[in-house]
């Protein structure tokens, strides 16, 4: 059977759409809880709405994904769980992006419980569940309204394909037309795991033929990236960013750069000279004329070199009385290594690495006049932490901070740190007009924040047999927390969660003959003005790893760096 596909709507904007829409919203806080009161329909223009999935009168079923899409096909894989116990007719489901709001639309997934996040390949696992649950209580809702208005027992209702069925008298309906009347009450029906389908009654999870929705714009060019948002009034910026934290403009040809056709504004920041223009070649031009002599005194990455680093590194590697933080541990990994007929000792490293997202780092900000509230379109892994960050430089609050998220060209971390919204946002209040920021690959290869450098020592104990008896797994690095969950971060002692996961015997096919003794820990070392937090870990049971991570500092702190750039931003 082949059915039309799901659609992406990447052009109808939230207030014309709530305007437009008839029909019901069903709101879920994930794990299926009671978000307290949810309404009838849509309500008043501007209402906000915090709704998982709405049945429009006109049979259309909007479901929002709560996570950002760069490739990974989440536009797809997450309505779909929703529209597989929902019975929803897939031709008539249409994606639309949730907005930011961790209270509603955070995940579950152990490493990041209650975020809205999209990162580390948890998307799929951190709303599987949830929001397999939100459409069976959907479900479950319009079946109850059925059996209201026909007068027979929920119990003889079923559904198929976003139609209700009562097979005695061979009445059906559509979602569409029970939306007209039904009423969703004040508490949503209970549902539990057994309550939800079994795999073999799926209809569209695992489905072959079902592909995914945001190829098509993608192919035929009409899919909207946050580099092609036009906003009307807006300038564009390009920024000779600072050659590390810390440095400062003493001398800029100011003079010079604005003889430039097209240029409007040279302006010194914390973090570069930003040169403001009609255009991207007259921002890229005056860029590139500037000359600018940097202060690097006040520069405390100034003398690191990633080279000379990994003497460090080597050394906190092997040397056990580095403090280093426990992550893992079973047994007695240190007894077991000793007592070992044979032991085997590995040294490995990965290099400081650029992410290489196909699409250049870019954002639009327009700041409202006060500078207490602005408007952000940005691709970005983590929606809540653009906006926190934009909000403190604007030395506001993150609600004032509406982020408009667009498709990601690629991320692979590098979008979750929010530099280049922060960017724009800090010249945007400046000028006082919307202001469109693009990094240039060379601008991006040089500021941006990459996957650490790391220096790992593996220990193997054997028995006479060959058997692991102990294993021992210390990492020298940066803390990827630290940036990408500072609260988290914090709160933990310094544990890099993100970084350290993996180190874990859970994640080795080791027989259960060995290892007794597993464990792992962390060591961090720390570059200028990185924040030290050594970590171990040990396992105990029938494995031993010890892992030792220690964290580093880049010139430009990377994605994993424990100490984001802070910007301090005079008064414009």
């Amino acid at each position: 059977m082949t059915e039309k596909q799901g659609s992406l709507d990447t052009t109808v904007s939230r207030r014309s759409f709530v305007k437009g829409a008839a029909g019901l919203t069903f709101s879920f806080t994930l794990g299926g809880a009671v978000l307290g009161r949810v309404s009838e329909a849509f309500a008043a223009e501007g209402t906000k709405l915090n709704a998982w999935v709405t049945v429009g009168t006109d049979n259309a079923i909007t479901i929002l994904c709560p996570t950002s899409e760069m490739g990974q096909g989440v536009l797809t894989s997450l309505p779909l769980i929703l529209a597989e116990e929902l019975d929803a007719d897939w031709s008539k489901v249409k994606c639309e992006f949730a907005p930011n709001n961790p209270a509603l639309y955070g995940g579950v997934h152990k490493m990041f419980p209650g975020a809205q996040v999209t990162l580390a390949s948890v998307s799929v696992p951190a709303y599987y569940m949830p929001l397999r649950l939100a459409g069976a209580q959907a479900r479950k809702v319009l079946i109850d309204n059925v059996a209201e208005q026909w007068k027979v027992p929920a119990g003889e209702l079923t559904t198929d394909r976003s139609t209700v069925i009562h097979r005695k008298s061979g009445r059906r309906i559509s979602y569409g037309e029970v939306a007209k009347f039904a009423k969703v009450p004040s508490e949503l029906p209970k549902i539990a795991e057994a309550d939800l389908k079994k795999p073999v009654q799926f209809k569209l999870i695992g489905r072959k033929d079902i592909k995914r929705v945001d190829v098509p714009s993608k192919v035929n060019g009409t899919a909207r990236y946050g580099i092609d948002v036009q906003v009307p009034g807006m300038v564009y910026a390009s920024v000779l960013q600072t050659p590390m934290d810390g440095a400062k403009a003493e001398s800029v040809n100011t003079d010079e750069v604005m003889k430039i056709k097209g240029v409007t504004r040279v302006i010194p920041l914390p973090f570069g000279v930003a040169v403001v223009g009609d255009t991207v070649e007259a921002t890229r031009t005056g860029r590139n004329a500037l000359k600018v002599v940097w202060n690097t005194s006040e520069a405390k990455a100034a003398p690191f070199d990633s080279e000379k680093a990994k003497a460090d590194y080597a050394q906190k590697g092997s040397d056990p009385n580095v403090e280093a933080k426990e992550w893992y541990k079973v047994g007695d990994a240190a007894k077991a290594l000793a007592g070992a007929a044979k032991t085997i000792e590995a040294t490995y490293w990965s290099e400081h690495t650029y992410h290489a997202q196909m699409e250049p780092m870019n954002a639009v900000a327009q700041v409202s006049e006060d500078g207490q509230s602005a408007e952000i379109w940005v691709g970005t892994q983590v929606q809540p932490l653009a906006a926190a960050v934009v909000a403190g430089v604007l030395k506001t609050t993150p609600d004032k901070i509406k982020i408009n998220l667009q498709l990601l060209g690629g991320g692979f971390g590098r979008r979750i740190w929010p530099d280049a919204p922060v960017q724009a946002a800090v010249i945007a209040n400046i000028v006082k007009k919307p202001v469109k920021r693009i990094l240039t690959r060379e601008d991006d290869i040089a500021a941006a924040r990459p996957r650490p450098m790391t220096h790992h020592v593996l220990k193997a104990g054997l028995d006479d047999k060959g058997n692991l008896t102990g294993w021992h797994h210390r990492i020298v690095a940066e803390n990827v927390d630290a940036v990408a969950a500072p609260p988290r971060f914090q709160a933990t002692g310094g544990q890099d969660i993100i970084g350290w996961r993996g180190m874990e015997q859970e994640f080795y096919t080791i027989p259960t003959s060995g290892p007794k003794a597993y464990a792992s820990s962390a060591a961090c070392a720390c570059m200028p003005g990185a924040a030290s937090g050594p970590a171990t870990t040990s396992l105990s049971a029938n494995r031993s790893l010890t892992r030792s991570r220690r964290r580093a500092a880049s010139i430009r702190s990377p994605c994993g760096s424990s100490s984001p750039r802070i910007i301090r931003v005079p008064a414009p």
